[in-house]
Parts: structure tokens; C-alpha cells; sequence
């Protein structure tokens, strides 16, 4: 014989079971639910997050980002899944993968988002810190470098003015 199951207590035990951190917010950004894997994630427990700003979960930089982020979300568009560092509860960064989904109310509002965060490892060029090679570069009169806004670094030698 099935068993029937309560759509609130089927949708607790997914939040209670999944090991992503799951987390719903208001269009102002504050934190409605949390799930153990967001807890797991962030450091947080859910009567310490739930009722807070998101930003906290933020890097100092993110806000203004986020923002964006989220009116673009608020006129439709949702990226896939997005590279994110946040910060947990000890002031650790940790790299997440995160994708949002809007939350609509009975009329096709958005009121709200559910994010869905999965830990990742952070590449090589987000780790990359430049002041070493830009040290030895400058060194090197015959080299012509740039670092450009998707984080390649591009080196090209420069041409001798004589040949």
C-alpha cells in the first residue's frame, strides 16, 4: 500500500536531506529559509540567518554585483548556474557554483528567489595573484603584458624598433 505523502512534509525532507545548501530570499534580499546543507556550507545556523540580509554571505566587493544580479533576475534573466566566493560564518571564503529560481506567487509575481549552492574548487585564475610576475615582467623591457577582464593574461613581445 503507498504511503501518501504531505507536499510540505515531502518538501521539509528534501531541504533536511539534500547536502547542496538550499536558501530562499525576498526581493530585498533577506533570507527566508535555509536548508542543513546551507547550513553545512555557510557556517550559519538556520535561527542565526533566517530574517537576515543575504549580504552577509557576501564578499565585501559582491554587493553591488549581487544587486544586479538580482534586478536582472527580477526582469527574467536567470543565468544558468554562476561562479560565486561568499563568505561563512568564520570570515572563510568557500567557491560555490549557484543558480537562482524565481519564486512566483499566485498571480506569476516574482516574490522571491530560491538559491541552489554546490561547492566547488576555486581555478587556478581566481587563486592567481600577479604581484610576482608583474615584479619579473617589469624586468623585462622587450615585453608588452596585459591582464584583462576575464582574468587571461595575455604577454606579447614587444618590436624591436630597429628591425
Amino acid at each position: 500500500m503507498a504511503t501518501c505523502v504531505r507536499a510540505e512534509d515531502l518538501l521539509a525532507a528534501i531541504l533536511s536531506s539534500t547536502e547542496d545548501g538550499l536558501l530562499s530570499f525576498t526581493l530585498d534580499g533577506i533570507v527566508q529559509s535555509w536548508s542543513r546543507g546551507a547550513e553545512f556550507l555557510y557556517g550559519y545556523r538556520e535561527a542565526e540567518i533566517v530574517s537576515q540580509p543575504l549580504a552577509r554571505l557576501l564578499q565585501s566587493n559582491d554587493p553591488r554585483k549581487f544587486d544586479g544580479l538580482l534586478h536582472a533576475a527580477i526582469r527574467g534573466e536567470f543565468p544558468q548556474c554562476e561562479n560565486a566566493e561568499r563568505l561563512r560564518k568564520d570570515g572563510s571564503s568557500i567557491f560555490l557554483a549557484v543558480s537562482r529560481t524565481p519564486i512566483r506567487n499566485e498571480h506569476g509575481d516574482i516574490v522571491g528567489f530560491v538559491e541552489t549552492a554546490k561547492t566547488r574548487a576555486p581555478s587556478a585564475i581566481e587563486t592567481f595573484d600577479d604581484g610576482h610576475l608583474r615584479e619579473i615582467l617589469e624586468q623585462m623591457p622587450m615585453v608588452l603584458w596585459t591582464r584583462i577582464c576575464t582574468c587571461r593574461l595575455h604577454l606579447a613581445l614587444a618590436q624591436d624598433s630597429a628591425t
